[in-house]
């Protein structure tokens, strides 16, 4: 648990302490994510953790992984199940998140576009299993 929360703290230093609500504080996030608020231990990846932080945004939060100390990617989620334009390096596209009807899974879809690549489309899932352990599966088409 100490190194959890290690982490966390590190990860708030990073991402500014702004985006992090205190305690006591109405932290006015959609209710569906709390079960997902906090770092999980990454099965398969040594040493790594992914930490989902609320953001001052109700319905969005940002993954963060952390491996060794530092901040090795970071994904923002807006769970609106509206599509969002995305560009990163030398790729445009776009990415939705959307709430199932009953709110205990979160649907994934992104499509993307590099210059001089085929096109890509993802999707993906969050959800918690039966035992209380964060899922995130995601799967790529090209």
């Amino acid at each position: 648990m100490r190194t959890h929360t290690r982490t966390l703290l590190v990860l708030a230093a990073v991402l500014g302490m702004g985006a992090v609500p205190a305690r006591g504080q109405d932290a006015a996030i959609d209710p569906r994510w709390l079960a997902y608020l906090g770092c999980w231990e990454q099965i398969g990846v040594a040493k790594s953790v992914m930490c989902v932080v609320p953001t001052v945004d109700r319905s969005t939060v940002e993954l963060a992984t952390i491996a060794k100390g530092e901040v090795t990617a970071r994904e923002r989620i807006a769970a609106t199940g509206l599509r969002v334009e995305t560009t990163r390096d030398n790729c445009t596209g776009s990415q939705s998140a959307a709430w199932s009807p009953r709110g205990q899974r979160l649907y994934l879809h992104s499509e993307d576009a590099c210059s001089g690549e085929p096109a890509r489309e993802g999707t993906g899932l969050i959800a918690m299993s039966g035992d209380g352990r964060l899922l995130f599966i995601q799967s790529m088409k090209i």
